[in-house]
């Protein structure tokens, strides 16, 4: 089991909307693929905002995890991005694998449209935490 980094559209959205934790990866237009920092820039300590970086003609981009994200977005925003399974038959959910969708409490909207239906807790909440960042002015 381990922490799930946000996508690189994710992480350009959040530096946008003033994301500005320290992560231990980023990523750059150029190498859009997580990047840990200790490789990069051995002489900084172990965690940087790299949103307030520059090294040459790159912009970084911190990658933060989709559960640091979500807690920004709780405790900066007060915008709760959640995810809820939902089994197509809730007579014999066992023989079923659940379908994912975000809840965002901000909108207090369930999107239940198909387009919208995830295999796994992870999908649902990377466009979850997507919208949610959408919301901030």
């Amino acid at each position: 089991m381990k922490d799930e980094l946000v996508s690189f559209e994710v992480a350009k959205l959040a530096k946008e909307k003033g994301f500005n934790l320290k992560c231990y990866w980023f990523c750059t237009y150029k190498r859009k693929v997580p990047t840990n920092e200790q490789s990069f820039f051995p002489e900084l300590g172990q965690y940087k905002d790299f949103n307030e970086s520059s090294k040459g003609f790159y912009e970084f981009f911190s990658l933060p995890t989709q559960s640091l994200l979500q807690r920004w977005l709780r405790e900066v925003h007060n915008i709760e991005a959640s995810v809820l399974p939902i089994w197509d038959d809730l007579e014999d959910i066992r023989k079923d694998l659940p379908k994912y969708y975000y809840w965002n409490y901000y909108l207090d909207t369930f999107n239940l449209n198909k387009k919208d239906e995830c295999k796994t807790y992870e999908e649902a909440l990377e466009k979850g935490l997507k919208v949610a960042l959408e919301l901030i002015k």
